[in-house]
């Protein structure tokens, strides 16, 4: 008798090398997903630190105003000659207007819960993702959580402009 096909034993070796190579594949595929996160987070704040200053440099050329976005995605006049406090509240707006989220799906406790990238804080909170725009003295601070890791926290300090 000629019979054609697999035996059991070759089906169940198939099955458990697919098992195998699907199990490394997922680990690897979540290594890249992380490695993606930290990388988006990192370029975002360089992103937002970037537009800060760039709107410093326009508010020197356009005679101390700016547009920026409120809430909504609405351009609004920004008057520069204000402290950072002022500076903080309408570049979080800003940046939720822009609609920007944050890599890890974080949400936002100070925005009904949301993915938005920021929040206007004093500084020093620390959410994965979250971008928290906060004030020492003379400077607007950005700090970012990038991957929930202590020492991989990253800060920026902008002077006020009223003082470059």
């Amino acid at each position: 008798m000629n019979q054609k096909g697999f035996t059991l034993i070759e089906l169940l070796v198939v099955v458990a090398i697919i098992g195998v190579l699907a199990a490394v594949g997922v680990v690897a595929f979540q290594g890249f997903l992380s490695s993606s996160k930290i990388t988006a987070t990192k370029n975002q704040h360089s992103e937002i630190v970037k537009h800060i200053k760039l709107g410093m440099v326009e508010c020197d050329l356009n005679g101390g105003t700016i547009t920026l976005l409120n809430y909504r995605g609405e351009d609004t006049p920004f008057n520069c000659n204000t402290d950072p406090g002022v500076w903080r509240n309408a570049y979080n707006a800003h940046f939720h207007g822009l609609d920007w989220i944050n890599a890890y799906s974080t949400p936002n406790p100070w925005d009904n819960n949301s993915l938005r990238c920021c929040l206007p804080d004093n500084g020093d909170t620390w959410l994965k993702g979250i971008t928290a725009f906060g004030v020492q003295g003379s400077y607007i601070i950005i700090n970012t959580d990038i991957d929930g890791n202590i020492e991989n926290r990253l800060t920026d300090r902008i002077i006020d402009y009223r003082q470059r």
